[in-house]
């Protein structure tokens, strides 16, 4: 056992009925064999109380430099599944990847963070998932989001951020309705956390700022 990206990963959960107090026994609710299963992004559609989970999955046997340099045996796929009973039981698995992939982004993750629904505006309703991925030739790291407009049965695309050296990343809706995605950092003259701003639902994405109050610790910058 080890805390690696790669192998057998489970997608594990626990739940509270106590405001966290307490927890129950942690509960298998995607188990795929040798594979790994990771990057939860769990949104609450309050329209229909559904929970939504979206996921990637890899082979277990490839590892993220493979993946980047397209030498990998399989793709990284991206799925959700839903919960109408607050988590207690899942449905089955539903694959979402030609959805959400333009088809040149090697490296993909989900959150791994919560996603959120807009509560404002011209967008209200929207479930939005913050993601990142890698681009295939030039290897370069990006944010993006991607949104469902149905309460879930359909998923796409939104946009990605302007400039790179950005990934793991949530999101939150401002009290002006606008929509903030704070960012890892990877340029390294910088040590703050990213920002970057979306006035029309996460569709597009501004050009990065600095999250001067943000201080990314080594492992999140």
């Amino acid at each position: 056992k080890n805390s690696s990206d790669n192998g057998n990963i489970d997608f594990v959960m626990k739940s509270s009925d106590d405001g966290g107090i307490t927890w129950s026994k942690l509960k298998v609710i995607w188990n795929d064999g040798e594979n790994a299963c990771q990057n939860p992004a769990p949104v609450i559609d309050r329209q229909t109380g559904k929970i939504f989970m979206l996921m990637t999955r890899k082979l277990g046997t490839d590892k993220e430099p493979d993946i980047i340099d397209q030498k990998s045996n399989e793709a990284i796929r991206v799925f959700v599944m839903q919960s109408e009973d607050e988590g207690q039981s899942w449905s089955e698995q539903s694959e979402i990847t030609k959805d959400v992939n333009p088809g040149n982004w090697t490296w993909y993750a989900t959150g791994p963070c919560h996603g959120i629904q807009l509560e404002k505006g011209k967008y209200k309703g929207r479930l939005v998932i913050p993601c990142d991925h890698i681009e295939a030739g030039t290897k370069k790291y990006f944010s993006h989001t991607i949104y469902s407009d149905d309460n879930g049965k359909t998923w796409q695309l939104g946009g990605r951020t302007p400039q790179d050296q950005v990934n793991e990343c949530t999101v939150a809706e401002l009290p002006d309705g606008r929509l903030v995605l704070n960012m890892r950092n990877y340029d390294r003259t910088k040590k703050t956390r990213k920002n970057s701003f979306s006035n029309d639902g996460g569709e597009s994405w501004s050009d990065l700022q600095s999250a001067e109050r943000f201080f990314g610790i080594r492992s999140s910058r």
